[in-house]
């Protein structure tokens, strides 16, 4: 069976391989949500996460294990992900790769509240999704906060 990947799709595996703790322990939805959001430009949605895992996993890219995710050797294989040292700089040239090479698409079926019925996961919920971006925008505001001045500018 062919899957039609879309751009969120890529994105998605691309973030896995890109966060910092798949190779130990496997990415968390956090994890997944900080890279996604510094590849794409925003955070991925639950809709989004639930398609695209499905059909990573479908096709033999990435697993789940106790709610952590990782790339299988084929996933790393399409990927050439190097490992640890690679830097998101490096996931976002092979972002660039995958998107032409899997055909990824750009039309509906990649919007990013778009729930496929034809790609389920049951095993990412809404409230999971919510925590993880609650605690990404956390980080970010933590982060961004430490880059002013006391006096406010």
């Amino acid at each position: 069976m062919l899957i039609p990947f879309t751009e969120s799709d890529v994105c998605l595996l691309v973030a896995i391989a890109g966060s910092r703790s798949w190779l130990r322990r496997g990415a968390s939805l956090y994890d997944i949500i900080y890279t996604g959001d510094y590849l794409n430009r925003r955070p991925f949605s639950a809709p989004e996460l639930r398609r695209g895992m499905a059909k990573l996993i479908a096709a033999g890219y990435a697993r789940e294990d106790r709610g952590r995710f990782a790339l299988t050797p084929a996933g790393r294989k399409v990927v050439a992900w190097r490992g640890s040292t690679a830097s998101l700089q490096a996931a976002a040239v092979v972002y660039a790769r995958l998107e032409r090479e899997l055909s990824a698409a750009r039309d509906l079926p990649n919007a990013p509240g778009f729930e496929d019925p034809d790609w389920p996961y049951p095993g990412i919920s809404d409230e999971a999704v919510a925590q993880a971006q609650l605690r990404h925008s956390q980080s970010v505001a933590r982060f961004m906060g430490r880059g002013k001045r006391r006096d406010g500018v």
